[in-house]
């Protein structure tokens, strides 16, 4: 682990390089952040995982921050928090006493230098108030150990935020994340209960859905669309876990497998002999069995996504960020390093 700082904001030039290539907070990004901060999010000594960069126009920026959420900054205040361009200021405007980076290298500037392809040193375990990921686990090729990394980060009380690709993403990174890994992740017994999980198609619209446990609505959670998907999560760190000691299973898997899952004994009971007779037919048979399933199955899906406009209608429910945030009206938002205004 090494450190390094290269001060002051990047040339034109260089900003047009970086948010091209760099991680950073995008209007949605920026949305979840306040939505965040507004619901109790402790910003008070945060680590970005990359030196997050504001990728949104200086209009955009005043716009979401003062209209929609409310935010009562003058607008030369915003101008040098956006000229910046680097979100440390940012991050103090929403209550950060100390702001960190960490990248595998020092080319924008990260306060430290640590491959998250290895395990962090003790020394950033049980440390931060919040962690957050505003698009690079997906660029770590040994994610579960980035995705680890993350996690002991955070103290005991703290939290995890992050915004991933989720769909129509493919070859932005290595990979593209599914609801179902942040569930299985971020749970009690790696020592997280997760907060948040809302899914939004690009990185302007409010057309955001509330995604809901695979697990809690037994069955998978899907979509068909053809936009770029991101998703954005929020955890708490409720205990020090030995993290991922378990490997976490996906949830359908995990009924499949178990015995004492089944409500209905006699109903597995006659699955288990219906299965037992086919194991008996000759393979052409199961073959077509099998492609008749897997067809059947895809049509049921597909009909309920279009029904649905495109989405699982009971695992993505419609969800407006800036009206949940303004339920929360009048309530204390800490700002600049813990100055407390109202909305």
């Amino acid at each position: 682990m090494a450190r390094s700082r290269i001060g002051g904001p990047p040339s034109l030039f260089r900003r047009w390089c970086l948010s091209a290539l760099g991680t950073g907070i995008n209007a949605n990004g920026l949305r979840f952040l306040l939505l965040a901060q507004r619901q109790g999010a402790d910003f008070s000594r945060v680590a970005m995982l990359g030196r997050q960069g504001i990728h949104i126009s200086f209009d955009r920026f005043a716009d979401i921050l003062r209209r929609e959420f409310g935010v009562d900054q003058s607008l030369s205040d915003l101008r040098a928090i956006h000229g910046h361009f680097y979100a440390e200021k940012l991050f103090r405007l929403l209550g950060a006493h100390e702001v960190i980076s960490v990248d595998a290298s020092s080319y924008e500037g990260a306060d430290i230098v640590h491959d998250f392809n290895a395990p962090i040193p003790d020394e950033l375990k049980r440390n931060f108030s919040l962690v957050f990921d505003g698009g690079t686990l997906e660029h770590v090729f040994f994610f579960t150990t980035a995705l680890r990394n993350a996690m002991e980060m955070v103290c005991v009380g703290g939290g995890f935020i992050g915004v991933s690709p989720a769909n129509n993403e493919m070859g932005h990174g290595f990979y593209q994340i599914s609801p179902e890994l942040y569930f299985r992740a971020l749970n009690p017994r790696n020592g997280f209960a997760l907060d948040q999980m809302y899914l939004h198609e690009g990185r302007e619209s409010r057309r955001w859905f509330r995604v809901a446990d695979p697990d809690a609505i037994v069955q998978r959670v899907t979509l068909l669309n053809t936009r770029p998907t991101l998703l954005s999560v929020r955890a708490t760190c409720q205990s020090d876990q030995d993290i991922f000691a378990t490997p976490p299973q996906q949830s359908d898997y995990s009924r499949a497998w178990s015995a004492e899952d089944s409500a209905n004994s006699r109903t597995t009971e006659k699955r288990s002999a219906l299965r037992r007779m086919l194991h008996f037919l000759p393979i052409p048979f199961k073959r077509a069995i099998t492609i008749a399933r897997v067809q059947i199955r895809e049509r049921l899906i597909r009909r309920r996504m279009l029904a649905g406009g495109g989405h699982d209608r009971r695992g993505l429910v419609p969800f407006d960020p800036v009206v949940a945030a303004r339920e929360t009206e009048g309530k204390p938002v800490r700002l600049g390093g813990g100055e407390v205004k109202r909305t």
